[in-house]
């Protein structure tokens, strides 16, 4: 079987160092041929290729140049893609370990481009995938898993090359619970030992995350409060900056503990690693005969049942029950977005999210009242500041009151469309 990997290089400016490590690490190229396809009236891309075909080890190598042309915008292509197979794959893994040995910022990406102007026009199928198989249960291992692999290591060259934009540190975030999510999912086709060591690895980049995230949290209410002054309310704004200056200056001190651009090819090296590996799996003999939809069915089962068949409210006392109750839900919710294939109800999906969102701010009032009791032990003679967190905590107080408030015919909704959808689809 043949199989793909891209590497897509980040910074266009570096496309000269690029060109020129490759003529040094392969011989002269077969074959160039300019390649160009119009998706639709608007959409498509134009490149010229490379090819390094049938080089030591039985493997071809591509070197795309070019761009793509989506919803107006204009996205270059810098790609080097690697086709192998079983017998070849070690010696693919010998070139990608020098590529991203370079100083050039390198991450996975999708090699067909036409799936790529999909997933940008947010219509990617899966199912078009060259390796999709639906009577296969190895299509995780060949189209699902790697998937999300390369959305993470495409959000975390976004990340780390803006790594002051907020919004693309949650952004990692999400794409790497999806691939926990889907990780999870997949557990029972997975060696036990296999499993934990990249979970493990997934779960620590997460929490490493978290950490920052939380001081971003604390901020957006602290923003809020400023606009509220703004709009007419008597909110001193000068007490509430002071709270919104020593946060930012503890999320600073948390942000130089992340990963930098130069560590990049670290992380794409250890997720290309996972994708080779993921690529070669042989699965568990049990489950190869195994047709996809009826596996997802299968897990599907196990996991909406520990929702569904929960009739007790969740108790707004216990916090360690909420929070496992909205880390189920998430990891549902994420799951199915991650298999195209099930047709899951579109008002089930937005009742997960609602119920997530109310279970978050919930949790977040938690979090946030532990953080200010933080600053108020190291500030004890600080009254201004006092004032400032009584308001501060007063507001997540009253935002969590209110989405409690909601919660009983929330999750009564939540159960009966999860039970509905159970009963026709699984």
């Amino acid at each position: 079987m043949k199989y793909k990997l891209c590497l897509h290089l980040v910074d266009e400016k570096q496309q000269l160092e690029l060109a020129q490590l490759l003529q040094g690490l392969l011989p002269p190229p077969r074959q160039e041929y300019v390649d160009s396809q119009d998706v639709n009236v608007q959409d498509g891309w134009q490149c010229r290729v490379s090819v390094y075909s049938l080089l030591p080890g039985g493997y071809w190598v591509e070197y795309m140049v070019g761009e793509l042309y989506v919803n107006d915008h204009t996205y270059n292509l810098n790609e080097i893609v690697l086709r192998f197979d079983e017998n070849s794959a070690t010696a693919a893994q010998q070139l990608l370990h020098k590529l991203l040995q370079s100083e050039l910022a390198l991450v996975l990406d999708v090699a067909d481009l036409h799936l790529r102007v999909q997933r940008l026009l947010g219509r990617a199928c899966m199912s078009e995938m060259p390796l999709y198989d639906e009577d296969n249960v190895s299509t995780v291992f060949y189209c699902h898993l790697p998937w999300h692999i390369m959305e993470v290591s495409k959000a975390w060259g976004d990340f780390l090359t803006r790594p002051l934009n907020r919004n693309l540190l949650r952004h990692l975030r999400v794409k790497l619970r999806r691939m926990r999510s889907s990780w999870s999912f997949c557990k029972c086709l997975l060696s036990e030992d296999f499993f934990e060591q990249w979970q493990g690895l997934f779960k620590s980049w997460t929490t490493l995350l978290g950490y920052t995230r939380e001081y971003d949290v604390a901020l957006s209410t602290c923003r809020k409060i400023r606009q509220n002054r703004l709009n007419g309310t008597e909110i001193n704004l000068e007490v509430v900056s002071r709270l919104e200056l020593l946060l930012e200056e503890m999320r600073h001190k948390l942000a130089t503990r992340l990963p930098t651009v130069r560590q990049l090819n670290q992380i794409t090296a250890k997720l290309a690693e996972l994708m080779f590996k993921v690529y070669l799996l042989p699965g568990r003999s049990e489950y190869k005969k195994q047709r996809l939809r009826a596996f997802f069915r299968e897990r599907l089962v196990k996991w909406c049942g520990k929702l569904s068949n929960s009739k007790t409210y969740p108790d707004v006392k216990n916090m360690e029950q909420l929070h496992k109750k909205r880390i189920r839900i998430k990891r549902l919710r994420y799951a199915l977005q991650g298999m195209p294939e099930l047709e899951v109800p579109s008002r089930l999906m937005r009742t997960m999210k609602s119920i997530q969102d109310v279970l978050g701010l919930i949790h977040d009032e938690y979090v946030n009242t532990i953080l200010i009791e933080n600053i108020l032990r190291e500030h004890q003679e600080d009254e201004v500041l006092k004032y400032q967190c009584a308001m501060f905590c007063g507001w997540e107080r009253a935002k969590a009151e209110e989405a409690l408030g909601g919660l009983p015919s929330l999750w009564d909704s939540f159960r009966s469309q999860l039970l509905d959808w159970q009963r026709e689809a699984l």
